[in-house]
């Protein structure tokens, strides 16, 4: 494990929740200081560095790590939201609001919404009439759309070289993007074509420049130039996302990298605390809309809690957006994924060895 990594994570989750709470830091636009492309150039680091010694049920551990809890948060949201429970004002003091558009769904909204469901579960992109992107149910769900489209890719080229996978998979991923800008294509060799998709190559780009540099500073001299850089790394980072609208192209990987390096070079975030705070970044990426949809109507009627606008708002809904995803990354995640990998395990051990088949 790349502590640096689980740390950025954390603090990419929260980016994220912090984009979506709407509040402006005073002198900059509103922003998510990139944390969406920071996420993509993990994913495409990480899916090389751990396949480099063994890619047995890569795509299989990528499934069970993402899709059951990314399945309850989109059922819990749905249910939460759907129903009217996230308005607290109006449908706890009034419960007949939650029998009310229970009924107006049975008559109205079912069948819409279970296709809608089966494309959101399944990670099946979807567009309106006129080719845009509509939302999956959570709609945070976008985002893992390319992402499991990422495993898959990952999966295939491991089947025709592991050692070559990654470059066979930025291969082909800078294939579709060009092939999309020159050419053009439908609406979902658009969607797979998302300027974010870039990240994923940046990322395994990274994995590359990573080992590189951890090779060649071996002496002091170049110890200490690597962290000098990496330093400056990371202050550009925070400098670019304060002044310059949207950021730069080139910030994230810059980031990711000189976490990477700084970890070579044995400055590394090891806190207990800072360990966890990563682990539960999935878990507050996808749970956090349910606590902002909760909030926004509490902060209409009090306006202190108004995390738009508030710094008092905005401080009670991040510290609520992270005490759920701890309870949920360490009472439903946590347990979920021991279970089922336990599964795994004993489905493995079941099996037959080749070697007792003879082949």
């Amino acid at each position: 494990m790349i502590s640096n990594l689980q740390l950025l994570r954390g603090l990419a989750a929260l980016a994220v929740v912090f984009f979506h709470t709407s509040f402006v830091i005073p002198g900059m636009q509103r922003t998510n200081f990139q944390a969406v492309a920071v996420f993509f150039v993990i994913s495409g680091f990480i899916m090389t560095y751990i396949t480099r010694n063994t890619a047995d049920g890569f795509l299989l551990n990528r499934v069970v790590r993402i899709v059951p809890l990314y399945w309850m948060a989109t059922i819990a949201d749905v249910v939460w939201t759907k129903f009217g429970f996230n308005n607290i004002p109006q449908t706890w003091t009034n419960p007949r609001r939650i029998l009310a558009e229970f009924q107006h769904f049975v008559q109205t909204d079912q069948t819409a919404f279970f296709g809608d469901l089966a494309s959101s579960l399944l990670f099946i992109p979807r567009f309106d009439g006129a080719g845009a992107m509509r939302y999956p149910l959570l709609a945070v769900g976008w985002t893992l759309n390319l992402e499991m489209f990422f495993y898959v890719i990952f999966a295939v080229m491991l089947c025709i070289n592991r050692r070559l996978a990654p470059l066979l998979v930025a291969g082909f991923l800078s294939a579709v993007i060009g092939y999309s800008k020159i050419f053009g294509c439908g609406d979902l060799c658009r969607f797979y074509s998302h300027d974010f998709v870039q990240y994923f190559i940046y990322g395994i780009a990274a994995y590359y420049a990573w080992r590189a540099l951890a090779a060649a500073a071996t002496s002091r001299t170049a110890r200490a130039v690597a962290i000098t850089a990496s330093a400056l790394a990371i202050a550009g980072y925070l400098v670019v996302e304060a002044t310059v609208n949207g950021g730069a192209r080139i910030a994230p990987v810059a980031l990711v990298l000189a976490l990477l390096v700084l970890h070579s070079a044995s400055i590394r975030c090891d806190w207990r605390w800072a360990v966890v705070f990563g682990d539960a970044s999935y878990a507050l990426y996808l749970t956090h809309l349910i606590v902002v949809d909760t909030m926004r109507p509490l902060a209409a009627q009090f306006p202190v809690l108004d995390f738009s606008t508030a710094p008092i708002g905005l401080a009670v809904t991040l510290a609520t957006c992270l005490i759920v995803a701890l309870l949920t990354h360490f009472f439903v995640e946590k347990p979920t994924l021991k279970w089922l990998r336990r599964r795994l395990e004993a489905r493995n051990a079941a099996q037959p060895h080749p070697s007792v088949l003879g082949t």
